[in-house]
C-alpha cells in the first residue's frame, strides 16, 4: 500500500491487499472482507490476514496515538431488546456514548474522503450538494448487494477509526459505550473490550417495535416488515466465530432498565 493511499489514517477501502503484511509497532489494522464484514487486529509487529479464495481482503491500517487508552464497551441485540433504553439509562449516569448509527451519518456528512469514496461507488447522485441523497443510495445498495458489502466498506472502518480517537479522549470520564445493532456484522466488536448481547423474547421484541415504528398497530403487513428485520440480523453467525462471547443481559421485563443498567455499570467499575 503506498503512501498515496492512505491519508490522516483513512485507507481508500477498494485498495486491495495481499495475504500479510508487516506493520510498524503502533498500527492496528482493519481487514474488510469481500462480504462486509470486519475483521480487526491489533499485533504490534505483524499481522496475517486469512485469505479466502474467490474473496477480496481490503487492509486499513490505522495508527494508535496512545496504546493506554480506556476501555470500549459494546453494547449490542437485535431490534427490539430494548438497548438503546438502556444505553440512555447509561448516559443518564453520566456514561460516555458512542452511537455508531448517529456518528456514522455524521462522518459522512462532514469526511470528505469518505464522501469522494462513496461517489466514486455510487456517483455524484449519492450526494444533492452536501447533503447526503439517503433515498438514492438506499435504491442503488439494497438492489445491488455487492454495492451495500461495499459501502459498508467505506463507512465501518471510518467509523472504527473514528471510535478510537474518541476513546483517547476524555479518559477521566471512564469508559466508552458504544452502541450498535451491527456491532458483530460490522466487525465492531473486535474493537471493544467487553460486549454486552440485550436480549428478549421474540414477541415481546415484536410488540416492541411495533409500538415505536408503526404506533402499535399489528397489521399482518407490519408484522411481515419487522419480522424480515429480525431475520435480516445475522450477529449470531459471527458470534460463533468469536472467542470472546458477549454478556447476555435478559430484557424480558422482569427487570427493570435501572437494574439492568447497574449490572452493566459494576462491570464498569
Amino acid at each position: 500500500m503506498g503512501s498515496s493511499d492512505v491519508c490522516d489514517g483513512y485507507a481508500h477501502p477498494l485498495v486491495t491487499h495481499s495475504l500479510e503484511t508487516t506493520l510498524s509497532p503502533h498500527f492496528c489494522s482493519f481487514a474488510i472482507m469481500g462480504d462486509g464484514s470486519m475483521r480487526y487486529d491489533c499485533h504490534h509487529n505483524h499481522l496475517s490476514v486469512c485469505h479466502i479464495r474467490g474473496t477480496t481482503i481490503y487492509l486499513l491500517p490505522i495508527l494508535i496515538m496512545d496504546t493506554q487508552r480506556t476501555y470500549i464497551i459494546g453494547i449490542t441485540g437485535g431490534i427490539g431488546s430494548g438497548k438503546s433504553t438502556i444505553v440512555s439509562a447509561l448516559a443518564q449516569r453520566g456514561h460516555r456514548i458512542y452511537d455508531c448509527d448517529w456518528e456514522a451519518k455524521r462522518i459522512i456528512a462532514t469526511n470528505s474522503r469518505v464522501q469522494q469514496a462513496i461517489i466514486d461507488l455510487l456517483g455524484a447522485e449519492a450526494f444533492c450538494g452536501t447533503q447526503y441523497n439517503t433515498a438514492y443510495v438506499a435504491q442503488r445498495v439494497f438492489a445491488e448487494p455487492a454495492l451495500l458489502q461495499q459501502l459498508n466498506a467505506i463507512v465501518h472502518p471510518a467509523v472504527a477509526q473514528d471510535i478510537l480517537a474518541v476513546a483517547q479522549t476524555d479518559r477521566e470520564r471512564g469508559a466508552l459505550i458504544v452502541e450498535s445493532a451491527i456491532l458483530y456484522e460490522s466487525g465492531m466488536d473486535q474493537l471493544c473490550d467487553l460486549v454486552f448481547w440485550i436480549d428478549a423474547p421474540e414477541e415481546l421484541r415484536l410488540a416492541r417495535t411495533l409500538a415505536r415504528d408503526w404506533q402499535g398497530i399489528a397489521s399482518a403487513d407490519n408484522i411481515k416488515k419487522v419480522r424480515a428485520r429480525m431475520r435480516s440480523q445475522q450477529a449470531t453467525t459471527y458470534i460463533a466465530q468469536r472467542k470472546q462471547k458477549p454478556i447476555v443481559l435478559n430484557n424480558d421485563g422482569s427487570r427493570s432498565i435501572s437494574e439492568l443498567a447497574d449490572e452493566i455499570c459494576s462491570y464498569l467499575n
